[in-house]
């Protein structure tokens, strides 16, 4: 079992949670487990039915690559905003962000403290693209360990995330739902056919995590 703080990481957080979770670098990029949030940590359990956890197939945390930012491993939430008729928004992220510039994802955000996952959820959606929503609508999907960058020859590890994705499905098609996007955060957005996000944004410009994400949507 494998224990992260809200507010940062326990010390044992220092490299690979899928390798933290037992499972030998190189040999599979994505395992279920068991998700149990308290007030203040998660609480992650490999087990044979559960949620997807993920990471990249070169993970720049693995065998200790993590290590210099153990004191600042975050959770963050990401809401996969679902229309009447399947499709999802994406939103493109300015270029003057440090990580991830100019990529499309979908919106969320780093876990404040004192707030539990959903509220975390619900609070970067309404202030990244204005769209309102209760924490009993948020379905938990996947879980996606980011690294940034992406690969260890990109150079040190700036950023460790454990990005929890939620599901919510609205009873509206996407030409009614009013999307009101924060300049600050937010480029441009669009709403896309699951299957067609790679060929249209670019397979480049789509994170893995988004990617991973789009499989159990």
């Amino acid at each position: 079992m494998l224990r992260v703080c809200m507010g940062g990481s326990e010390a044992s957080v220092s490299s690979c949670l899928l390798e933290q979770l037992g499972v030998a670098y190189g040999t599979v990029h994505s395992i279920p487990v068991s998700v149990v949030e308290t007030l203040s940590s998660i609480e992650l359990t490999r087990s044979k039915v559960g949620i997807p956890l993920g990471h990249a197939q070169d993970c720049p945390a693995a065998q200790g690559g993590g290590t210099e930012l153990a004191g600042s491993f975050k959770i963050g939430c990401v809401t996969c905003v679902c229309d009447s008729r399947g499709r999802v928004l994406f939103t493109k992220r300015p270029m003057h962000f440090r990580a991830f510039p100019g990529n499309w994802v979908m919106p969320g955000g780093k876990v404040d403290p004192g707030e539990t996952l959903r509220q975390a959820a619900c609070r970067e959606l309404h202030e990244e693209v204005g769209i309102d929503a209760r924490e009993e609508q948020l379905e938990l999907v996947c879980l996606w360990e980011s690294c940034f960058p992406i690969r260890k020859s990109d150079g040190p590890l700036k950023s460790h995330v454990l990005a929890l994705f939620f599901r919510l499905r609205l009873d509206l098609p996407f030409e009614r739902i009013e999307v009101k996007v924060d300049s600050e955060e937010v480029d441009d957005f669009k709403w896309m056919v699951p299957s067609q996000v790679a060929e249209v944004l670019g397979i480049e410009d789509v994170s893995e995590g988004h990617k991973f994400a789009l499989k159990f949507l």
